[in-house]
Formats: C-alpha cells, structure tokens, sequence
C-alpha cells in the first residue's frame, strides 16, 4: 500500500464496486516506443470462457482502422503477472481485462499510413473504443458475427467448447447442431456407399461368388 496507493485504491474501489453490481470491463491505457497502431494486450481464457477475451478487440477493429486485432496477443507470460491486465483478471474474474496500447509512431495501413497519429486522430480513436463498449454491451448482431468470425478463425476442438454454445440464441444453436447432424449423416452415407463399392470391386477382382460356385461344381 505504501509504495503503490494508487493500485491500492483501485483494487478497493474494484472489490466495493463488485458487492453491488458486475464489472464488465477494464482496460489499462499505455503507450508504445516501437510496434505501430493500436493494439491490445489480454489475457486468454479456458474451455467454457474461450475466445471470449477477442470479441471486444475485433469488434474495435471494425470500427476503427487504426486498430489491428492481428497485432493483438492474449499470451499471459509469466514476466507480465504482475501487470495490471492479469491481476484484474485473475484478482476479480474479469474476462475483458486488457491493455490498450497506441503507438508513439502510426498505422500501417489506411489513411494514416507512415504518418504520425496526432491529436486529433487520437481522440478519433478514444470516441470509436467508448463506441465499441456500447456495441459489445448491446448490440448483439455485431457481437453475433464477430463470434461466427472467430470460429472460423479459431475453430474449437470440441463442439460444447465453442462461443457459439453461449451468446448465440437456442433457437440459431438447434439449426446449426440439424446442420453439422444433416452433414455428417450424408458423410455417413457416402462412406457406406464406397465400402460397398469397393467390395464389388474385389469381388470382380477374385472371381466373385458366381464363379466360386461354379469352380466347386467341377
């Protein structure tokens, strides 16, 4: 407490906060001396919360194209346990706990390319994140594609394990589950069509039955 009071303060502010209402989000602001754009530091989450921690950040790069999710990294290392990014997340479970860097320098891609971000590019900047809260927190569409984006992108290993098992509505869910049962019932069907195929083929190959039988009545 005595040598840091400002993080002290923060985390009694965070837990008071907690006793009353969830906290959705948090994001500590930095800037950056060699990597250009805006990026974002996160932290990656397990099994049911996967992929959970990259929605805001794609998000934030379709709305704005200073921002590049591919210069984005959801690696905890354990050099960076003590930043304030993985404390918030391991201290008080919060999944959107991140690091927004800006760089010192500029984009490498769109208007701004090669150029230094000014002022008032910058504050362009803050006004599409306050934008992009607002489209996480309530505007499920976008927050639906970007999910679908990420699956693709990310595929998970088992099915139960993806995103789509919890932001996308029942109803999109049984579709998609009667679709994947459609697809590898046909895949089943094809299968079993090219075994017997292929045992016709080797019948023909050995003489098949008929001319076994005949070979025995010599």
């Amino acid at each position: 407490m005595k040598q840091c009071p400002e993080n002290f303060a923060t985390k009694v502010m965070m837990r008071k906060t907690q006793d009353s209402r969830d906290i959705l989000f948090y994001c500590d602001y930095h800037g950056h001396s060699r990597a250009k754009n805006l990026f974002m530091y996160g932290c990656s989450n397990q099994k049911a919360d996967r992929l959970k921690e990259r929605i805001y950040p794609l998000l934030f790069s379709k709305n704005s194209e200073n921002f590049s999710f591919n210069g984005c990294n959801f690696v905890v290392q354990k050099a960076r346990e003590s930043t304030a990014r993985v404390v918030m997340w391991r201290e008080f479970n919060l999944i959107n706990s991140f690091t927004l860097e800006t760089t010192f320098c500029g984009p490498t891609s769109g208007r701004y390319q090669d150029c230094h971000f000014t002022i008032s590019i910058l504050k362009e900047s803050g006004r599409l994140f306050c934008r992009t809260l607002l489209d996480y927190a309530s505007n499920e569409p976008k927050v639906r594609e970007a999910i679908r984006e990420l699956e693709t992108i990310f595929p998970p290993q088992k099915a139960e394990e993806g995103l789509s098992q919890h932001f996308l509505p029942q109803e999109e869910q049984r579709k998609n589950s009667n679709f994947e049962d459609e697809t590898t019932a046909a895949s089943s069907g094809n299968e079993e069509k090219r075994n017997k195929a292929k045992k016709r083929i080797v019948n023909k190959k050995e003489g098949g039955p008929a001319n076994q039988v005949k070979g025995s009545q010599h």
